[in-house]
């Protein structure tokens, strides 16, 4: 019997959505149209209500079982059976597979792992304005914080980790970068690399509603994707053409941070109200931003992959991305690359890509990048659910 983890997947906030959880999404579907005759049971929470509304996509197949459970460890599993996590992420869920190993060590564990950035802590003080309270305090105290990550993440995190690595049966991830992180951390880790699976591109969609030409911004509220060295550079670069009528768009991020993050990298109001901001765009309207933007800018402090870039990809824009982690295997010379923390030289990309000329050879670039891409995906998640069924 081949069961399938949803617990990592859905979200118990209205209207939230995560790349991680659409990768599992799309792989489970993937399962579902290459076996049709196999049936793949779904384990999900009891908080979390499947219909037609809340999973529209899988609710379709019919060789796929809801099962409706309060725990994974409370489940009766037998011997041979294969039990598959399409994302594992958060430390619960490493610990989860440890102790089912050792309830019943006959079953099979499969995990797809995109990378283990979050054992890793590095200083930096401008993630300062993304806290508030004691939170906030405890982030001004350097020694403080650092104490308590090297204690949380190292002396005890790290081990529930390698103790899942030694436990597993196969590890999948996207990146040559996520294996290095994996088998740096146990050498021995049955891992296999696979690019990551396709996005969900929606076609026809026309152009959000924004005034003039903008730069698109995606999941400025999340501190990995380094917003303010983005703000700092964008404010450089107006300042700098003063007769420029570009305008950035950022998307997951509300007044009250988007306010901070300004304040804390010294916008001044006029740049400021060159930019937009929403907490929250539909799927649609995320691909009308795409559809609609100059370019994307993805200053990313680190990615187990870098998904935004081949998305923006799809509607034909390159990017100016980080030069660091995962992200450059995306799609290699047809993105422009750019320190995340250096403020002057993200100007200085903004400024090239905002020349006609360079624009157009890195979207014709795009446009070779992107059709290799797709090939490479299609290819590869092929072989990706052979290797989780066979």
């Amino acid at each position: 019997m081949i069961y399938i983890v949803f617990f990592s997947t859905p979200y118990k906030e209205k209207n939230k959505t995560d790349g991680g959880a659409n990768f599992a999404r799309r792989i489970i579907r993937r399962m579902a149209e290459y076996d049709k005759k196999q049936k793949f049971t779904v384990l999900y929470p009891d908080w979390y209500e499947i219909s037609n509304t809340s999973e529209p996509v899988l609710c379709k197949y019919i060789n796929i079982v809801w099962v409706k459970v309060s725990s994974i460890l409370d489940y009766d599993f037998k011997r041979g059976d294969i039990l598959f996590y399409p994302l594992i992420y958060k430390v619960r869920d490493f610990k989860e597979i440890v102790l089912l190993k050792k309830k019943n060590s006959s079953i099979k564990v499969f995990v797809t792992i995109h990378d283990l950035r979050w054992l890793k802590y590095e200083w930096d003080k401008d993630e300062k304005y993304y806290y508030q309270g004691m939170s906030k305090l405890l982030f001004l105290s350097p020694v403080l914080k650092r104490l308590a990550y090297f204690v949380v993440r190292s002396l005890f995190q790290k081990r529930i980790v390698v103790k899942c690595l030694k436990n597993v049966d196969k590890i999948f991830t996207v990146s040559n970068y996520s294996m290095q992180e994996i088998i740096m951390l146990y050498p021995r880790a049955p891992v296999k690399y696979y690019y990551a699976n396709d996005v969900d591109a929606i076609n026809n969609v026309g152009c959000c509603d924004v005034a003039n030409d903008y730069v698109l911004f995606v999941s400025g509220g999340r501190r990995v994707k380094n917003l303010i060295h983005a703000l700092k550079g964008f404010q450089i670069y107006k300042q700098k053409n003063p007769e420029s009528l570009l305008r950035m768009y950022v998307t997951g991020i509300g007044d009250e941070l988007f306010d901070r993050l300004c304040d804390g990298a010294r916008v001044n109001q006029k740049v400021k109200g060159e930019i937009d901001h929403d907490q929250y765009v539909s799927n649609i309207q995320l691909a009308k931003l795409y559809n609609g933007c100059k370019f994307l800018l993805y200053t990313t402090k680190s990615e187990g992959f870098g998904l935004p870039i081949l998305e923006a990809a799809y509607y034909g824009k390159t990017s100016i991305a980080s030069n660091i982690t995962a992200v450059p295997e995306v799609l290699g010379a047809a993105v422009r690359y750019v320190e995340p923390n250096d403020d002057a030289a993200i100007a200085e990309e903004i400024f090239f890509l905002c020349d006609d000329n360079n624009l157009k050879e890195y979207e014709n670039r795009i446009k070779t990048g992107i059709e290799l891409a797709i090939r490479r995906i299609e290819y590869e998640q092929e072989m990706f659910v052979k290797d989780i069924l066979f």
